[in-house]
């Protein structure tokens, strides 16, 4: 009885975790958040992301977005920080951003590992704290369609 009323009690306090305190977001200059992250792909491999949100406690939709070419950091933390459509669209329309990477490549494959990581990008998504989990979509452009 101890160890089931313990689980419960540790559940509860995961259900209810705070996000980040705004100090800890980037403050863009539409008033949105943003934040340099990651998420675990396929086999744990950790893979660039970067949330964005608009001001307020949400819940957001939120949309997953991946950038076209290959692996890059600097193109998803761009496309993230973007002051340009589709980002700003979706922000100005009241929807969290998920900008995502692709696992390192010198080249750029659509190999079947890539769509278990962006499963692996949607449902980690879907658990931020400030997203309406039932209210997921995503884009890619090129590579990332």
């Amino acid at each position: 009885m101890f160890t089931r009323n313990l689980c419960l009690l540790l559940l509860a306090g995961f259900a209810c975790a705070a996000p980040p305190p705004d100090d800890a977001w980037e403050k863009l200059p539409d008033g949105s958040l943003g934040q340099e992250t990651e998420f675990h792909g396929a086999g744990g491999i950790a893979i660039p992301a970067y949330i964005r949100k608009p001001a307020g406690p949400g819940p957001f939709p939120v949309v997953v977005l991946a950038h076209g070419g290959r692996y890059g950091k600097a193109a998803t933390m761009g496309m993230g920080r973007s002051p340009k459509g589709p980002t700003a669209d979706f922000i100005k329309a009241g929807w969290a951003v998920y900008s995502i990477d692709y696992r390192p490549s010198e080249g750029i494959t659509l190999a079947p590992i890539e769509y278990e990581d962006t499963v692996e990008a949607i449902n980690t998504a879907r658990k931020l704290p400030f997203v309406d989990s039932k209210r997921v979509g995503y884009m890619g452009g090129s590579h990332g369609a």
